[in-house]
């Protein structure tokens, strides 16, 4: 989308270079006085008293840029409107409600609320949603995290795992602090349903879930293994580690040929479990034949 706008010769302004928030915010709003026709990653604040609400809109681009998708005029002097990129290739709810959300941080910065805002799609699809229609959605979502922020201060949000943690700038400190608290999200196939029935029965931990057997009444956990590894026992004994009481380390070695014995009673060797990683807490690291660890890419 970028290549796309210079393409077309539209004076692009780059902000993605300042790293600080307050930096960023007075160039956007500097590039925005400025009349550029594309702000590239700028950053947007605004929030009452004793709140700060930010956002990093992929482009801010001058709306005389843009047709208006119902052919009528747009508020008059220049303004802006936000384009978000995607790689989905069908407008998320998610998306618009994000988009929605820059627009409004937009329009406290220049004054004009914007009628239009854009997503562009992965599949080069340029797609316009109107701000009024989605603007008392994000209302109502912003006074909802408003209200769960203030009802209580000492109250701690934990970090559970989501799929929007694979591009959250917290995500390397939520992790850290799961690993810290030895959280049941490290285990290796546990849906998030089976971690909340652990932890409401009292088992936040995998040390708790290795100190005694499952309580009655309990989702026993059913973990499937990885291409490759379906139905090797020893596999699902390390799994099952977690849930039974009996030592991981121990069962690492079993699977890993390490004094094993087979179902029928002969040692076993050479056969190992590399792409574990949840049994014994080792940062990543995973055991293979012989003694020898790698690193998990996954």
């Amino acid at each position: 989308m970028l290549e796309r706008f210079r393409a077309d010769g539209c004076d692009v302004v780059e902000i993605s270079g300042a790293e600080d928030i307050r930096d960023a915010a007075g160039a956007t709003a500097e590039a925005l006085r400025g009349g550029a026709g594309v702000v590239y990653q700028g950053t947007l604040t605004g929030g009452g008293p004793g709140e700060v609400l930010f956002g990093r809109p992929d482009f801010l681009v001058r709306a005389d840029l843009l047709a208006a998708p119902d052919g009528e005029p747009r508020p008059g002097g220049v303004h802006y409107e936000v384009v978000d990129a995607k790689l989905a290739r069908s407008a998320k709810a998610r998306a618009v409600l994000q988009t929605s959300f820059y627009s409004h941080l937009l329009a406290g910065l220049q004054g004009v609320e914007p009628r239009w805002m854009h997503l562009a799609l992965g599949n080069g699809e340029f797609v316009p949603f109107k701000v009024s229609d989605y603007a008392a959605y994000e209302r109502q979502t912003r006074r909802l995290l408003e209200a769960a922020i203030g009802e209580d201060q000492a109250a701690e949000v934990y970090p559970e795992p989501v799929e929007h943690c694979a591009i959250c700038r917290w995500r390397d400190m939520c992790r850290g602090r799961r690993r810290t608290g030895d959280d049941l999200s490290l285990v290796a196939g546990m849906a998030a349903g089976q971690r909340r029935a652990l932890k409401g029965a009292g088992t936040s931990t995998r040390r708790a879930g290795l100190a005694g057997r499952l309580g009655e009444g309990l989702p026993r956990p059913v973990f499937t293994a990885k291409p490759g590894a379906a139905g090797d026992p020893e596999v699902a004994r390390i799994r099952s580690a977690l849930l039974d009481g009996v030592s991981a380390e121990t069962s690492r070695a079993s699977a890993c040929g390490v004094s094993a014995e087979t179902p029928g009673g002969r040692a076993r060797s050479g056969r190992g479990c590399c792409w574990l990683t949840c049994s014994t807490g080792t940062g990543g690291r995973t055991s293979r034949p012989g003694g020898g660890t790698s690193t998990s890419a996954r």
